[in-house]
């Protein structure tokens, strides 16, 4: 079920965040039962993957240890679990949202693009990264629709770009560790055109966040958020030039001790920054 990978879904919560509406009880609790229904839905894609991949990830350094590939859970129990994994997603989506149609949409299109991955649209070079990327983008989408907010278009650029960034950052050391053997799709890439891109949408990320901080006059203060995020990005930099790193995200942030209390520290900054007067108010 990968849990702690349920740290991604924590964009779910972006949109909320960002309207200064995260105290409000009701719309709280719902965004926190979405949470809940997508990391389920999640689950089950990985379970999934699992499956589809249990032969090629036995060859893999690190994938090896996983329960299927390694033969400590059997195929038939996996597939019992992704059945629960979607029901429970699916009663929680209701619980949030009723009958809502966009968000349901984000979630069903969220688990029909990753199974279209797993069953082999992982193999095409680009398609792979886009559906990896697209993944995070649907996380924010489900959030915002669930609350009925609507995030600002440079979020929305920071966050593509950002997912680019970490997706491709993946398939770099994938390739650098493993070869082309592991993942049919590395044999059209080179390291050189992952790494420049890489950077590329790097460096769009905090272009993009920074002119939306400058832009948001409501909330001004966010502007000092921008250096944090420059030391995390070049934190998060150097753990992904290590050989050793496996390039996934949530591996490389709960590896480093040290980027953990730059991402703790953004996170306090940032909502502080929109929600300071608030805590004021409630304090006085």
């Amino acid at each position: 079920m990968r849990i702690k990978h349920w740290l991604k879904n924590g964009l779910i919560f972006l949109p909320l965040l960002c309207s200064s509406n995260f105290f409000e009880v009701s719309t709280l609790s719902k965004t926190i039962v979405a949470f809940f229904s997508f990391s389920f839905a999640a689950s089950a894609v990985y379970i999934i993957n699992d499956l589809r991949d249990a032969d090629k990830d036995s060859l893999h350094n690190i994938k090896k240890h996983r329960p299927i590939a390694s033969g400590r859970i059997k195929p038939f129990k996996a597939k019992i679990l992704v059945f629960l994994m979607c029901i429970c997603s699916l009663i929680l989506h209701f619980i949030a949202a009723g009958f809502e149609l966009s968000s349901l949409t984000y979630l069903l299109l969220y688990l029909s693009l990753n199974c279209g991955y797993s069953f082999g649209l992982k193999n095409y070079a680009i398609v792979d990264v886009v559906i990896l990327a697209i993944g995070f983008v649907l996380r924010m989408l489900y959030g915002g629709a669930i609350c009925d907010i609507e995030l600002s278009k440079w979020i929305y650029l920071v966050v593509i770009c950002f997912s680019f960034f970490l997706a491709l950052g993946k398939r770099r050391n994938e390739l650098i560790q493993n070869g082309v053997e592991t993942r049919k799709s590395l044999q059209y890439y080179s390291y050189e055109f992952l790494d420049r891109n890489m950077y590329m949408y790097l460096g769009l990320t905090i272009v993009f966040y920074s002119l939306w901080t400058m832009d948001n006059h409501e909330l001004n203060t966010l502007f000092w958020t921008i250096p944090i995020l420059l030391l995390i990005c070049m934190r998060y930099s150097m753990d992904v030039e290590n050989s050793q790193s496996p390039g996934d995200p949530v591996e490389v942030i709960l590896a480093d001790q040290i980027l953990i209390v730059l991402v703790c520290l953004f996170i306090i900054l940032f909502f502080i920054s929109i929600y300071g007067k608030t805590i004021c108010m409630i304090i006085l």
